[in-house]
């Protein structure tokens, strides 16, 4: 493949090569060595083969400019140019048979915001450290996926399937998140204050030590998560199903659990100050005289079937 700066050396480097034939054919002329026909022929002979001849050296850059002009560089701040995401996607979606073709999927540190990965497939993608704040990614497949670190804050993630993802480390602030596929993924200290998690499925999922203020999590699937030492102030945990869930340590202060399932969960040590637990269900669950449980509230819990250490 020849580049645009090959190419302009090449045009020179014949325009040159004519100049010279067609001055060697005129001294000749000149000076009387041949017939004006003879000249004639050699002229036409000559610059048909500096027109056809192509130096390697010019026609063919080396292995690291040819890597360099068919890979896309990374975007500015300003988002992913159409065809960096079209790349992106195309490299995404290549089926994964090795591990040297997972490699081939790396975008470390990569800056895509704002970028549009609508139902694209990454699943088993390395995205450690990336950048995808603003970016949409409705509906696209992240099974697997390493994500560790990133930026996904402002994002459209709804109806994202995330299942076994890595996700350590994220920041997802005011995402949204709706109707995701969450189950089993690593969310160990994560920033996802402000998401919106409505109807999304976390269950099983690892979230110790996670910042949800201000989050909505009503009618999630939490069951079975491990979400201990969390903060959860103030968050919408309304009709969410948090069976066999591990909350233990956790901050709900002034959250909402209005109808939601806890039964068999672990408690323990959590804040319920200001807690809003109208309608919910606690049978089999595990407390503490946790601080914001007054006796009265006791009493109504253990009538509920909750047991307290």
């Amino acid at each position: 493949m020849i580049t645009p700066k090959h190419k302009d050396k090449l045009i020179l480097h014949k325009i040159i090569s004519i100049i010279f034939i067609i001055s060697i054919a005129i001294t000749l002329f000149i000076i009387g060595q041949f017939s004006a026909f003879t000249i004639g022929l050699i002229l036409c002979f000559g610059t048909v083969l500096v027109v056809l001849y192509e130096p390697q050296g010019l026609t063919s850059p080396s292995q690291s400019e040819s890597t360099v002009s068919q890979i896309p560089s990374v975007s500015t701040s300003s988002g992913l140019e159409a065809f960096e995401q079209e790349y992106l996607v195309q490299t995404a979606n290549k089926t994964v048979k090795s591990d040297q073709d997972k490699n081939s999927h790396i975008f470390i540190l990569a800056n895509l915001n704002n970028c549009d990965l609508y139902g694209a497939n990454l699943s088993d993608i390395n995205l450690n450290g990336v950048n995808l704040n603003g970016a949409n990614l409705t509906s696209a497949n992240l099974t697997s996926a390493n994500l560790s670190t990133a930026n996904l804050s402002n994002g459209n993630f709804k109806n994202c399937n995330f299942t076994k993802s890595n996700l350590s480390g994220v920041c997802l602030t005011n995402a949204n998140l709706s109707y995701a596929n969450l189950r089993e993924v690593y969310l160990w200290n994560g920033n996802l204050n402000g998401v919106n998690l409505t109807y999304a499925n976390l269950s099983n999922a690892y979230m110790n030590r996670i910042l949800l203020k201000d989050a909505d999590l009503s009618y999630a699937n939490l069951e079975a998560v491990k979400l201990t030492e969390g903060t959860l102030k103030k968050s919408n945990l309304s009709y969410a199903n948090l069976t066999n869930a591990d909350l233990s340590g956790s901050n709900l202060t002034g959250a909402n659990l209005s109808h939601s399932n806890l039964s068999g969960a672990n408690l323990c040590g959590v804040n319920f100050t200001n807690v809003n637990l109208h309608g919910v269900k606690v049978e089999n669950a595990k407390f503490e005289l946790n601080e914001g449980i007054t006796e009265e509230l006791k009493l109504f819990l253990i009538q509920e079937g909750a047991t307290f250490n």
